[in-house]
């Protein structure tokens, strides 16, 4: 089985990456890695919908919905890499590992949640598709500031 990738114009397209700047080959990177995570939030914050009515409600003590907890934050400034988190709100974990059954020191059941995995279903779902975005913004990108030049 052959499981080599061919990508039309390669060539053309590395000769043009490697002719631009520093900075404009960092935006190109930026911008595609961007692009692509937006494809996960996106997905996530549809999860997170199915799971509970109020994810675009703000909360009564600091005014944030739930969906704003879903962050795309990058990891270093020279690396490339990026990072999608549901750590911008703490309850989002609850939701996505539940919880077991909680009582107060009174012994008054509070409940438990059940595990939805909203956050892993939406990243197994998407991850493909989110690698695909990144080729194509990426040559997209680089054929945008060359001809920019």
């Amino acid at each position: 089985m052959d499981e080599a990738i061919s990508i039309n114009g390669i060539e053309e397209l590395t000769e043009k990456f490697a002719a631009l700047t520093g900075k404009e080959q960092k935006k190109a990177k930026n911008t595609a890695l961007k692009k692509s995570a937006q494809v996960i939030v996106k997905a996530a914050k549809s999860n997170l919908r199915q799971v509970t009515k109020k994810a675009k409600s703000p909360n009564y003590w600091n005014g944030k919905s739930l969906e704003s907890g879903i962050k795309v934050s990058k990891i270093k400034d020279n690396t490339d890499e990026l990072k999608v988190h549901i750590f911008g709100d703490f309850r989002l974990k609850f939701f996505q590992s539940g919880t077991v059954i909680r009582k107060n020191k009174k012994g008054a059941n509070r409940g438990a949640m059940k595990r939805t995995n909203f956050f892993t279903n939406a990243v197994d779902a998407n991850l493909s598709k989110a690698e695909d975005i990144i080729d194509t913004t990426f040559s997209e990108t680089i054929q945008k500031i060359w001809e920019s030049k």
